[in-house]
């Protein structure tokens, strides 16, 4: 799985699948073959802003076993039938998933707002507002 490494100093740089690479940061990108090829992305890459490489230890070199248990770690329950391809874009969503409600959560921490554990995200979101 291809990593992307923000080599800025100062600028986050938001891909087209929603990610965004802060200054200095490396992210896993499995769609990168699919928009690496637009102008703005290519140039980054060019001028060294943005610099790509394989992941030596991405979740490809995970049997399907490893990936079943990270994702009922995560509370999905994938089929055991499913593809080794499916189920590691599974899992990157559902990780990515949990770091935005960790984010969340610990914005309304901050700002002293009470909320259910059991609650979703986007309950979790709607509270943010409300609590300025």
């Amino acid at each position: 799985m291809p990593e992307v490494t923000n080599n800025g100093r100062v600028t986050p740089i938001g891909l087209p699948n929603g990610t965004v690479i802060g200054p200095g940061e490396t992210v896993s990108c499995p769609e990168w073959a699919s928009f690496q090829d637009r102008k703005p992305l290519a140039f980054y890459v060019d001028q060294g802003i943005l610099s790509v490489g394989e992941d030596e230890t991405a979740p490809e070199e995970l049997d399907k076993q490893d990936l079943l248990e990270q994702l009922k770690a995560l509370g999905i329950n994938a089929n055991g039938n499913s593809k080794v391809a499916t189920l590691q874009a599974k899992l990157v969503e559902a990780q990515a998933t949990a770091k935005e409600r960790e984010e969340v959560i610990a914005q309304l921490n901050e700002k002293g707002v009470a909320f259910e554990p059991t609650e979703s995200t986007d309950e979790l979101k709607a509270k943010l507002p409300a609590a300025e």
